[in-house]
């Protein structure tokens, strides 16, 4: 079985340096994952905005972790996630 991993946006907020943008990736499998990469895209239409990107140590199976990325432009109501790679550890 493989890793099996979504992402839900959670909560953003303005900070001094942009917008912070938490997200939860949820693995439903019982499989571990490692390094897994989340990237974040804030789209006007089909276009890309920013894009900005972080990777979570590990996610374990049936379990969830939480992280966060940070924009410079309001991303409310214009942001995409996506897992773009992880690890079978």
């Amino acid at each position: 079985e493989t890793p099996d991993l979504a992402v839900t946006g959670l909560m953003t907020e303005r900070r001094s340096n942009g917008f912070q943008v938490s997200f939860e990736v949820s693995n439903s499998s019982s499989a571990t994952a490692s390094q897994v990469s989340v990237s974040a895209e804030i789209l006007d239409g089909s276009d890309i905005v920013e894009e900005a990107s972080t990777i979570l140590d590990y996610v374990p199976g049936k379990s969830k972790a939480r992280a966060g990325v940070i924009f410079r432009n309001d991303p409310t109501g214009r942001i995409n996630f996506h897992v773009s790679a992880f690890n079978e550890p």
